[in-house]
């Protein structure tokens, strides 16, 4: 469909017709969705407003960024709500991405274009302004993730992505570009580092590109539309058990599942039809479970997948 491949529209009218377009092919497209089984098993809500994140910790604990209000909605894995408000250093101001590694939680505080390292209890132990190489800082970092000794921050504000030693976060490289194609991102907004790999939501792209660990482009998935292995605004990205990954689309309101090329698996759902989520952003993987942060609902929705 041209209109969905165009981007913005410029007037009311064609903004109108473009949605109801949407609507009129998500309802056509439901039954062609390959439907990977899920139940909800929890919902965190605490009074959140606009959530944008999520991360397990190894335990299955769970922290939800709260950004609107600068706080963490952590859930113990039996269940246990308590809010983690960072002061002093590590005071936060409208952040967007968590990370959770070997019981601490790292956030970027996107509004002051830092990191900060917390304790379990969120507690201040760093807070890092981020640099790379040539003394340049991050603008707008947006999520950070770890694995191993490497740390990897997406830069919405540069369009780039900031490779760092951990834990000492030397920086390494800056790799990306404003652009479309390739290593290029125009609007990166949450990653995911698995198994040496690092996937990105290029978001004001509609697709999902894959690098190496050293920041070299690998492939992309770029279609836009809204079939089965399609973007409209891809917000949300997590690598979960077999190899799965989980990309959420805030504007078609679903969660799909692709293995680590980008070949399409299924669409996360219940009863044979996708799950609506309501703009759905982070996501968060741990063993068979799937947290979906739901920004428009200000809650969390914690499913257990079937055989992902």
């Amino acid at each position: 469909m041209t209109s969905l491949r165009r981007g913005k529209r410029k007037s009311g009218v064609s903004i109108i017709v473009f949605f109801t377009s949407l609507l009129l092919l998500l309802g056509q497209a439901s039954d062609a969705f390959e439907i990977i089984e899920a139940s909800p098993v929890a919902e965190v809500e605490a009074g959140m407003r606009m959530p944008t994140d999520a991360a397990f910790g190894e335990t299955g604990a769970l922290y939800v960024l709260d950004g609107y209000q600068n706080r963490i909605v952590a859930r113990s894995p039996e269940g246990k709500i308590e809010i983690l408000q960072p002061k002093g250093p590590c005071a936060l101001n409208r952040p967007l991405g968590i990370a959770a590694h070997k019981g601490l939680i790292y956030v970027a505080d996107t509004g002051n274009h830092r990191v900060c390292e917390l304790d379990a209890e969120g507690g201040c132990l760093r807070s890092i302004e981020l640099t790379t190489k040539d003394g340049e800082s991050p603008f707008l970092p947006t999520d950070i993730d770890i694995e191993g000794g490497s740390a990897v921050v997406t830069d919405r504000g540069s369009n780039r992505l900031h490779l760092y030693l951990y834990p000492t976060l030397e920086p390494l490289q800056r790799v990306g570009e404003f652009g479309e194609k390739g290593g290029s991102l125009n609007g990166p907004y949450l990653l995911a580092l698995r198994q040496g790999r690092i996937y990105v939501t290029d978001m004001m792209n509609g697709r999902l590109v894959q690098l190496t660990g050293g920041g070299l482009f690998i492939m992309d998935l770029a279609e836009r539309g809204v079939r089965e292995g399609q973007f409209i605004r891809p917000k949300g990205v997590a690598v979960g058990p077999r190899d799965r990954v989980f990309v959420s689309d805030s504007t078609m309101g679903v969660v799909q599942v692709f293995d680590t090329e980008f070949r399409y698996r299924g669409t996360v759902g219940s009863r044979g039809k996708p799950l609506e989520f309501q703009h759905p952003a982070g996501l968060a993987a741990h063993r068979d479970l799937l947290a979906v942060v739901e920004q428009r609902r200000n809650v969390v929705t914690v499913l257990e997948c079937q055989n992902p």
